[in-house]
């Protein structure tokens, strides 16, 4: 392919991508717009790929080329870049755990030239993420296996994306060692305490919620961004829209009018194959009478009142409020404390004890890998003996 000078180039494959083609310090970068961007939008994927054409242009001038460009120019271009995309599928949250880890990465290595940063380094820092002591409220301690996992997996994201631009050729975050990482498949309800648990909370403000929880499988931030419509008691179906996520820069919960500019109400970032999913007639008439009473508590200024859970305040349900009212309501049940997500692992595990297939659960919990789904449905004690007994009453009925 013949290099590209000047300001560089934007190309249309036969594949559908665009290619752009920068000519910077000495080298031929590249970059391309997916095909299914530019097939939803060609004009704005057009306008994404000379925007990228552009920054790539500009590296020349800011010193930024891919000989002297250093680990931390390149994250720092990578996590602004992310920010910028309007087409992006990346939550709030997410970008922001990323800038998180971004940050962790030690000014020895960030210095360091991208081109020269070898798997060694990317090693060695990871080896001091869990050996050295981190100040948090007072406690030194390491970090935890999970969390130098989620680093080393920002960071070859990262890299990845700049092998892609061919800013270098081989990612040095892939042949690094991690830390076993523990087994958790979270801490299922039994049907029993399932019943408790709908049982001591009928007639409370949060009876709806810990019945829609166990029916859907759906996540606390799906739940708690429902609105009164998305759920059909007649038709008894529920229809995922929204999520309900905390906005940029808000730390923790605050009160009154000021928790109010906390929360955002944003699709969900990846359209499900079953958005609307069917939900028990008891839960059905728990939504039913938990929507009389949220309407007896609206107000003309009240700013979300669409919002089918709300707190006595009549604003969003925050996360601590949640995990509060949830640990009380195990409690009065006499049913083990666990996380409020757990209620998602429940709902997984019932139904595959109770015979649901595979894809159908996928489907009801959003799954998109069947690894995941087996990772949410966690095989009880007992069942194992239960196989055993009915293998061993068909074999022996067959000798028999």
């Amino acid at each position: 392919m013949p290099d590209v000078y000047g300001d560089g180039s934007i190309v249309r494959r036969t594949d559908g991508r665009l290619e752009i083609r920068v000519r910077v310090g000495g080298r031929t970068l590249y970059d391309h717009i997916p095909a299914r961007l530019v097939a939803r939008d060609p004009r704005e994927a057009a306008k994404l790929a000379e925007r990228r054409r552009s920054e790539m242009a500009g590296m020349r001038d800011d010193g930024s080329s891919g000989e002297s460009l250093t680990l931390a120019d390149c994250l720092a271009s990578w996590t602004a870049d992310l920010d910028r995309r309007k087409t992006r599928r990346l939550g709030v949250r997410t970008l922001e755990h990323y800038r998180l880890a971004v940050s962790h990465v030690p000014d020895w290595l960030g210095r360091k030239r991208l081109r020269r940063v070898t798997e060694g380094d990317v090693q060695r820092w990871l080896d001091g993420l869990e050996a050295a002591p981190r100040k948090k409220g007072g406690d030194p301690r390491p970090a935890s296996p999970r969390t130098v996992a989620h680093h080393r997996a920002v960071l070859r994201n990262a890299l990845n994306a700049a092998v892609q631009r061919r800013l270098i050729a081989r990612n040095p975050a892939l042949g690094v060692r991690l830390p076993e990482l523990p087994e958790s498949h979270g801490s299922p309800m039994t049907i029993a305490e399932c019943r408790a648990l709908l049982d001591t909370s009928r007639g409370s403000r949060w009876h709806a919620l810990w019945a829609l929880a166990l029916d859907t499988g759906w996540r606390e931030s799906e739940l708690l961004g429902l609105a009164r419509d998305d759920v059909d008691c007649d038709a008894r179906t529920a229809t995922l829209r929204h999520q309900l996520r905390r906005a940029r820069g808000a730390g923790v919960e605050g009160r009154g009018e000021h928790r109010e500019a906390q929360w955002d109400l944003v699709r969900v970032k990846r359209p499900r194959r079953l958005a609307t999913v069917s939900i028990g007639k008891a839960t059905a008439e728990a939504v039913r009478a938990h929507r009389l009473m949220r309407g007896s508590e609206r107000h003309p200024g009240d700013k979300w009142h669409g919002l089918l859970f709300a707190s006595a305040t009549r604003l969003p349900v925050g996360g601590g409020e949640l995990l509060r009212a949830w640990h009380a309501a195990l409690d009065a049940a006499g049913v083990p404390r666990r996380r409020f997500h757990d209620a998602r692992v429940t709902s997984a595990t019932v139904m595959r004890e109770l015979g649901v297939p595979e894809d159908i659960r996928m489907l009801r919990l959003g799954h998109s890998t069947t690894a995941m789904a087996r990772h949410y449905s966690v095989p009880r004690d007992g069942v194992d003996r239960a196989a055993a007994d009915a293998l061993g009453a068909a074999l022996a009925e067959a000798s028999g």
